[in-house]
């Protein structure tokens, strides 16, 4: 949930590992012998092989691996040659007459259990059996592209749409299309908008991924602490100069008896971190001055062109602002160069106001009572910020009707139409009857009913009474989480201890900070060459002079920024601002975060 540039949540897309993983994608086939074992147990029919003989253009790469801050590949394509090859494709062949039906699942699983209780407890609901398969995390990539280069593919593996291999696995034909599945099961195509569905179509326009929403719904706002606010007498903030003013009178009146050594007006939930992750955690005074960090807005001057916030003069004016805050002890002076997490600092009970996601309330609330024995701490949010211009300061969000790339499922080719079924069964059963047991597991084992609401254990006791049931296992065994699993309801089991008064009062303030506070980050669409081989460069460049500023009180803020400006210039920023407005249209990411909010509030309210 927490990105460190506006282009981590795209799978990690140019991630070093996948970047070399996909080019070894046919030097690995030396090890399929050996690794295919792993997929032994949930091995489809064996394909039907198809050859012909064609003509490509085949592109030979060497990769220069030049490592840079965030660990992107450099590769440099230096020849090309034109051969004759043979193309291998795979289709799908029916299942014996006499074969009982059956689906294997291949993903990511950390810690997985293969003898845990609710497998079994799957299998008999749904009528067929599963075989899970999977690595750890870490290796995940680079095993799925060896089982998918071995022609031993699982029915199902788990795939973000972003992914570098879900293009490579698509242009094999190696992924089957769920259009005539989503046809027949009503329960999952209507759960999600037709413009989210619409965002997932390839280039033949059909689907191949089911979408993963989350991201939409943690954002960013600024925690306080209301019962000061009230000792001191004034109004919520609405304004950055009420804000600051609230900070001021923090420091200054001490409402919480914590001492002049302790006190902290303002200190963000982070504090520094790679690609200027402390920099993101200000957003609310940063996006009030039309500038959000590190995001590609509308520019103020053409509503069809596309720019870098943070090129923009008011970036200026943003970070003079932060540096006042600095300069008069109202934001922690650790800012920007402590490795501590800022939001640890307000669990101590000593700091006025953090940044945070409203949905955590009563775990910082709880945080501090036990730092603060005699406090009585009442929390309250700021969905956004009003600037000097009367522009609205709030969240940063990505509206990405793929899902932010999160890894979801998509059905191979070794899939038969019954096991394609079979597949949209359980997803379905998963999010209607089998949401009670996919979320809490089973009652008297990972979950008691107390006062009429279901709560899970704490994982340490399922362990020591029933390791069986480890919650974490569940995990494991949801493919696809419904939209209503991710927001912030009652009958969420992640949300079941958070009292009634605070439940009722964060939901509206969520409600209204998606609807009326977001700004949006136009650079969606990013899966390009020029954009990943220089977006680190300029990023770091914005990085520093934001640092530089905000840390030196006397610099000349106008001298520095004409130079920042002038570095990126040094870059490839206009090929990479033109590749941004290329993949990129106003009106089409406008009509995504439309979609996105459509798909908030079904889930808000969905039975």
């Amino acid at each position: 949930m927490i990105r460190q540039n506006r282009f981590d949540n795209k799978c990690n897309s140019y991630s070093l590992q996948e970047e070399r993983s996909m080019k070894r994608w046919f030097s690995v086939l030396c090890l399929v012998t050996i690794l295919s074992m792993l997929v032994t147990a949930c091995a489809a029919p064996t394909p039907q092989v198809i050859k012909e003989t064609v003509q490509v253009e085949k592109v030979v790469e060497k990769p220069v691996e030049k490592i840079v801050e965030k660990q992107v590949v450099q590769t440099q394509v230096v020849e090309k040659q034109v051969e004759k090859q043979v193309v291998v494709t795979a289709t799908p062949k029916p299942l014996p007459k006499d074969a009982k039906l059956s689906l294997s699942v291949f993903r990511g699983m950390d810690s997985w259990d293969p003898k845990n209780a609710y497998a079994p407890l799957i299998e008999k609901a749904v009528g067929f059996p599963i075989f899970w398969s999977g690595v750890p995390g870490a290796d995940y990539v680079e095993k799925r592209n060896v089982i998918m280069a071995s022609g031993n593919y699982p029915n199902a593996i788990q795939l973000g749409v972003c992914e570098p291999a879900f293009q490579q696995y698509y242009n094999d034909g190696l992924l089957l299309p769920l259009d005539d599945y989503l046809k027949k099961y009503p329960v999952v195509a209507n759960t999600y908008p037709q413009e989210v569905w619409n965002a997932l179509r390839q280039k033949d326009g059909k689907i191949y991924t089911i979408p993963r929403l989350g991201g939409v719904y943690y954002p960013q706002t600024i925690n306080y602490r209301r019962d000061w606010l009230d000792a001191l007498g004034m109004q919520e903030p609405k304004t950055l100069d009420e804000f600051r003013a609230f900070l001021q009178a923090v420091k200054d009146k001490d409402p919480g008896k914590i001492g002049k050594e302790k006190l902290i007006a303002f200190v963000p939930n982070r504090l520094s971190g790679g690609g200027g992750l402390a920099l993101t955690w200000v957003e609310p005074v940063m996006a009030a001055f039309g500038t959000p960090y590190n995001a590609w807005i509308v520019s103020p001057q053409d509503p069809n062109k596309i720019v870098y916030a943070p090129t923009l003069p008011e970036f200026k004016d943003a970070l003079v602002y932060l540096r006042g805050l600095m300069k008069d002890g109202l934001l922690d002076q650790t800012y920007l160069v402590s490795k501590d997490r800022g939001l640890f600092k307000y669990y101590a009970g000593t700091a006025g106001a953090t940044t945070d996601w409203p949905q955590f309330v009563n775990l910082r609330r709880e945080a501090i009572q036990n730092a603060q024995k005699e406090a009585k701490p009442v929390l309250n949010y700021i969905p956004g910020l009003v600037g000097p211009k009367g522009v609205k300061g709030g969240p940063v969000i990505t509206p990405d009707p793929r899902g932010d790339c999160n890894p979801s499922f998509a059905l191979t080719i070794s899939a038969s139409p019954a096991q394609a079924d079979a597949f949209f069964k359980l997803v379905q059963w998963q999010w209607t009857d089998g949401y009670k047991l996919l979320t809490l597991g089973v009652e008297g084992k990972s979950f008691d009913v107390v006062n009429g609401v279901a709560k899970r254990r704490g994982r340490d006791a399922i362990l020591k009474e029933a390791p069986e049931y480890d919650l974490y296992m569940l995990d494991r065994l949801l493919l696809i989480p419904h939209p209503k699993n991710m927001v912030f309801r009652s009958d969420n089991p992640s949300y079941a201890d958070i009292p009634e008064s605070e439940m009722k009062y964060v939901t509206p303030i969520l409600n209204d900070t998606i609807a009326n506070w977001v700004t949006l980050n136009y650079a969606v669409n990013t899966s390009d060459k020029v954009i990943a081989d220089n977006i680190v460069d300029i990023q770091t460049k914005t990085e520093e002079f934001a640092t530089k500023v905000i840390l030196n009180p006397n610099l000349d803020v106008n001298a520095e920024y004409d130079a920042y400006m002038k570095a990126l210039k040094q870059t490839k920023f206009d090929e990479v601002a033109a590749k941004i407005n290329e993949l990129n249209k106003v009106k089409d990411v406008q009509a995504s975060w439309k979609a996105l909010q459509a798909n908030y509030k079904a889930a808000m309210e969905a039975k």
